[in-house]
């Protein structure tokens, strides 16, 4: 149906509906005053609440870095106490099995119940699953309350990134969103390594959860790295608790939500893609580890059972359409999907990295874990200046796309870098290194979040940001697969060539700090040293691709002034609708609308020109019209008066004919 002819039905019944004293109402002045904008209305944080809660978010989003690192070095003694070697890769597992799993559907919830009440029972969620390993009394037990947690983490991340983006205002935004980013940079990445002790994170979590862990198990118990969790998420309850936090957009009321619940989160689509991720993170897991061929039957199995329920997922939604737990539209906005690339390729990069770089420096240079935290410095530090640097200057200068694009460049160079590391590289080198990839990735990091928030309408922002943090997910476990799949098949091939006879399954299963321990003679060490850092500088080709993938996602995500208001949102996500039903305004409502066009058309000069008594004319009618029907298709994120365009009017007083509407006193039957 073309617009005109919604605007010609939606003027008659303007016209058909007006009272007999209409000339006299609508001539008058409006009785209230025009409403504010979209924008004017929204509510914010204030100047003393915006500290409270970024600090608090920021701690959030640590411990969650805390603990998905601590347990490193607790895992030595759980699985003497368990007797549980064979679970070791599950500790890690599932907690990011459980988070991937549902944050598809956290945005769906945060678009539903209220932002503080949902992170905070997120937040609830994770504490008590902290409390199930504290108090487990078996290997199994403590996977469940790993998986517990994990699912409390998916909750918490999605809404701390969404209270920055929708709490706060635009030119205080981007630098809260490099605040927190600096912290967490390599957010929720507990991927499980053949060598426990390389279940890293990132960031400070990567240096602080190994040490902090190591204290608390060599003078507590392993439990108080579950524990500790407690006091510190006191703080955080404390201060988000009781702050009014402002919601991005307008709720529902509770009775009317909840007879309707199972239909607006989608539950056939979540049983669909939850055990899509689960069997594809689970193959991959199994597959990384060795556990199982990559061909075998169990691996091809769970594949395909993958891809089969991923494949009926795409069905699904798009048969569902926008009531989608994942909306189509979404998935086809280009500003959206860039942002989304810009995030998993600084997140990809960010995981191969800070996981293999400790592999270089504990098995190749023959750091303790210790000294292998403190040489990655050169790669934190940079990466927190520059994330706050880069969330300052596009705050103050409104655009983000330079900023990812070199970040990208960066990034690439970084890992070809990287690619050049050796043995016998000095100090100086791996440090300059590092500190070139950490200010590729404080360069980008941020950028996608804060892009999400300026160019997606506020109802659709927290299944943005659960699309993009779930994207973040799955690419770093298929990035880390990918990773040890290369490493494998270079050590593999390179080491019978060094050393001919040589066992390489015992020594890829002594792991990596058993290098350099009793699984390799002496005599051969330095020759398996050597091949192990040709296989680890392959590797990190990984990040120089995600770094080339950044920078061609970048260019996409579009050239915007955040400091502008726009008309619309320009990674706007709604599309016109075509109602025929009737309007859902009021009769009073609907005569403000004519009576604010009418006086929008009146002489400035007020005390020469009286308002004029006949009838408004058949341009002021469509004009009214099409401000209702912007209102109720074209845009319902923003105020129907921020959003009628210049263009928007002229179109419409050039309308020459209303058919099918009835005709106005003062209208010839055809104009």
């Amino acid at each position: 149906m073309k617009r005109s002819t919604i605007l010609q039905r939606r003027a008659g019944r303007v016209w058909e509906e007006l009272p007999d004293d209409w000339e006299k109402t609508i001539c008058s002045p409006p009785s209230q005053p025009l409403e504010p904008t979209t924008e004017e209305r929204r509510e914010y944080l204030t100047p003393v609440q915006v500290p409270i809660v970024v600090a608090s978010i920021t701690m959030g989003a640590f411990l969650l870095l805390l603990d998905s690192t601590i347990i490193s070095t607790a895992i030595p003694q759980i699985t003497s106490e368990f007797h549980s070697l064979k679970d070791v890769g599950w500790y890690g597992a599932a907690y990011q099995l459980s988070s991937a799993a549902l944050q598809p559907l956290v945005g769906k919830l945060f678009t539903i119940f209220d932002i503080k009440f949902a992170y905070l029972t997120f937040f609830l969620i994770f504490q008590v699953g902290s409390v199930v390993c504290a108090v487990t009394t078996s290997s199994l037990i403590l996977i469940l309350g790993r998986i517990i947690a994990g699912m409390g983490v998916a909750g918490m991340f999605a809404g701390g990134m969404l209270i920055v983006s929708s709490c706060i205002k635009p030119e205080s935004r981007a630098l809260c969103t490099g605040i927190m980013m600096g912290w967490e940079l390599n957010d929720i990445a507990p991927f499980a390594a053949a060598d426990h002790h390389y279940v890293l994170g990132g960031q400070l979590g990567l240096v602080s959860g190994p040490l902090i862990g190591g204290v608390l198990t060599e003078r507590l118990s392993w439990r108080w790295c579950f524990y500790i969790n407690l006091p510190l998420g006191a703080l955080i309850f404390g201060g988000t608790a009781f702050v009014k936090l402002p919601n991005p957009a307008p709720l529902r009321p509770l009775r009317d939500v909840l007879p309707t619940l199972h239909r607006d989160l989608d539950l056939v689509g979540f049983l669909l893609v939850a055990p899509a991720v689960s069997l594809l993170l689970v193959a991959l897991e199994w597959g990384g580890t060795g556990e199982y061929a990559w061909d075998s039957p169990m691996l091809i199995g769970l594949f395909w059972s993958a891809a089969a329920l991923a494949a009926a997922f795409a069905g699904w939604i798009c048969y569902r359409g926008d009531d989608a737990l994942i909306p189509p539209r979404l998935l086809k906005n280009r500003i959206v999907m860039a942002c989304c690339g810009v995030t998993l390729a600084v997140m990809g990069a960010s995981f191969v990295a800070t996981y293999w770089l400790p592999i270089y420096f504990q098995t190749i240079k023959g750091d303790t874990p210790i000294w292998s935290g403190v040489h990655l410095l050169p790669n934190v530090i940079p990466s927190l200046i520059m994330s706050i640097v880069t969330g300052a200057l596009m705050g103050k200068f409104g655009y983000y796309l330079p900023f990812a694009v070199a970040g990208g460049a960066v990034t690439a160079l970084a890992g070809a870098l990287l690619n050049t590391l050796t043995p016998s590289s000095t100090a100086v080198a791996w440090a300059t290194f590092q500190a070139v990839l950490g200010i590729g990735r404080g360069l980008a990091a941020q950028t996608g979040w804060f892009a999400l928030s300026h160019v997606v309408p506020p109802e659709t922002l927290p299944v943005a940001v659960s699309l993009n943090i779930f994207f973040q997910y799955l690419v770093g476990s298929v990035l880390l697969t990918v990773a040890q799949v290369v490493f494998t098949t270079s050590f593999r091939a390179e080491l019978p060539r060094r050393i001919p006879g040589v066992d390489v399954d015992a020594i890829i299963a002594a792991g990596a700090s058993g290098v350099r321990t009793s699984a390799v003679p002496l005599d051969k060490l330095a020759d398996v040293v050597g091949v192990y850092s040709t296989s680890v500088a392959k590797v990190f080709l990984l990040p120089a691709m995600m770094g080339v993938v950044l920078f061609v996602a970048a260019l996409f995500s579009g050239w915007i002034d955040t400091r502008r208001k726009y008309e619309k949102w320009p990674g706007q996500v709604h599309a016109v609708e075509e109602r025929d039903d009737e309007e859902d305004l009021t009769w009073s409502e609907k005569l403000d609308e004519v009576r604010s066009v009418y006086a929008a058309d009146q002489p400035a000069d007020n005390d020469s020109k009286a308002p004029s008594s006949s009838p408004p004319s058949h341009s002021d009618a469509a004009a009214a019209a099409r401000a209702m029907d912007h209102t109720n298709a074209w845009q319902p994120s923003l105020d129907r008066r921020q959003s009628w365009s210049k263009e928007d009017q002229k179109h419409v007083l050039q309308m020459s004919s209303l058919d099918g509407a009835k005709t106005a006193p003062g209208f010839s039957e055809k104009q």
